[in-house]
């Protein structure tokens, strides 16, 4: 069972924490030639291997939607400490009781794959060590650590920091939270489609519900969808625009 010794009163400060994904869901939705690590698994496996020996404590913090996909994180992670002989007890699991804005303020150093959950450490003033890229490189690179090489990796996970090399200013701050705000609002077409997330663990009466909901904002919005084909997906944009921006963007 996830341990439920933390809550929102009594995290402690400067913890180290791992922000799992969903291992059934695919991280080839975008390929990036440049990532050192093929996919999620390989990537917990070898951080892991590397971790292992570490004389400081790293928290694991499973995915929240894990279980509505079908999936059991932990005994997944279990299986990989048994399999690498992992002996200490320098790992421990936070769940779903710990939010996430408490895991960003008190983290000194935090690690995911490509989860957003890295622009919302950033928003906290912290970079945080990614392995796939996310979001353009511009912004990428000046809010994030994007290791170049395995040894790279090992040297910012598995050493005592300077956490002045972590820290962004305010400039990057504000960034971020743009950035944030973007994913959410601009460039998000939940509201015009009618879709929020459904899982494979869900019941059939849910899934029923958002097909529904989607069949009906299709054809309320179709003359929306025929516009952002037109205007900007023909155009090469990398990006939909959502309904309550596509007529404010400026070419």
């Amino acid at each position: 069972n996830i341990i439920n010794k933390f809550d929102n009163k009594n995290l402690e400060t400067d913890i180290n924490v791992i922000m799992l994904h969903v291992f059934r869901d695919s991280s080839f939705n975008f390929i990036d030639n440049e990532r050192i690590f093929c996919d999620y698994i390989d990537w917990i496996y070898n951080t892991i291997k590397i971790l292992k020996s570490s004389e400081e404590k790293w928290y694991i913090r499973p995915h929240p939607f894990s279980f509505r996909w079908g999936e059991e994180s932990i005994k997944f992670i279990d299986k990989i400490k048994e399999n690498l002989g992992v002996k200490k007890s320098n790992f421990e699991y936070l769940d779903n009781n710990t939010s996430n804005n408490l895991i960003f303020e008190k983290a000194k150093k935090l690690l995911t794959y490509s989860g957003t959950a890295f622009i919302e450490f950033a928003s906290y003033g912290k970079k945080a060590v990614i392995i796939s890229d996310v979001i353009p490189k511009f912004y990428q690179d000046q809010i994030s650590i994007k290791p170049q090489n395995l040894k790279e990796y090992e040297n910012l996970i598995n050493r005592e920091i300077n956490l002045n090399e972590f820290k962004l200013n305010k400039e990057q701050v504000k960034l971020s939270q743009k950035l944030i705000y973007s994913r959410e609002n601009i460039t998000n077409l939940a509201g015009d489609t009618g879709g929020y997330f459904v899982y494979r663990n869900d019941s059939k009466e849910k899934k029923d519900q958002e097909y529904k909901s989607v069949e009906i904002k299709i054809g309320d919005n179709i003359k929306f969808f025929n516009q952002l084909g037109s205007k900007f997906l023909s155009k090469n944009f990398t990006h939909s625009i959502s309904s309550n921006y596509i007529n404010k963007i400026e070419f």
